[in-house]
């Protein structure tokens, strides 16, 4: 009976950040994450719990994770992104996803993976100084997965996103897709600290 009274009694909600709403097909930890955080201690709770939100493969279970470290690129706020300078709005202009009661994953894939990947080429022109610091030591501090998962997306990339066993190159042809996974994984991890 004494160890109960040590703890505070809490509660919360179970939701996936993709559940969330969101313009671009899948929920975000952006603004709209923002307003739910909000929303929860404005009702009291105090947790928010969420199941895994790592990289999925093609299944696009949270459950299915290609890394451990790696945080899921979809997730990754569009609008915060632009916000950065990081990304120009007119872009995003005039779309709309064709379903915002369900998560059409291949469509929210062919929008935004193209869209991470040129921000992900032009991070060293449009990033601020201050965020190309904090890149750069991010690299460093994550170095013992971030390389690793960085080399595994470049031969994704460069094998037609094949399964590994399928794969005709086994070594990086093309080093700035390791670059562009360094940066994706950078701006997920700034995000996901920011709604922190």
């Amino acid at each position: 009976v004494g160890v109960m009274n040590k703890h505070k009694r809490q509660s919360g909600v179970l939701l996936h950040p993709t559940a969330l709403p969101g313009p671009y097909g899948i929920g975000e930890i952006g603004p709209h994450a923002y307003c739910f955080v909000d929303h929860l201690s404005d009702m009291g709770q105090t947790l928010w719990q969420i199941l895994p939100i790592g990289p999925t493969d093609f299944h696009n279970s949270p459950y299915s994770s290609m890394s451990t470290f790696a945080g899921n690129h979809l997730l990754i706020s569009l609008d915060l992104l632009v916000e950065d300078g990081l990304l120009d709005s007119k872009i995003l202009e005039g779309y709309q996803a064709d379903n915002l009661h369900k998560i059409i994953f291949n469509d929210v894939i062919n929008f935004k993976l193209p869209i991470l990947k040129q921000v992900g080429r032009n991070f060293d022109k449009k990033a601020s100084v201050e965020m190309k610091i904090s890149f750069e030591q991010f690299c460093i501090d994550q170095s013992y997965w971030l390389d690793d998962y960085s080399r595994y997306w470049a031969l994704k990339e460069e094998n037609d996103q094949k399964s590994w066993f399928e794969w005709k190159l086994r070594t990086v042809q093309n080093t700035e897709y390791v670059h562009e996974a360094k940066v994706i994984q950078f701006l997920f991890h700034d995000q996901w600290h920011r709604l922190h």
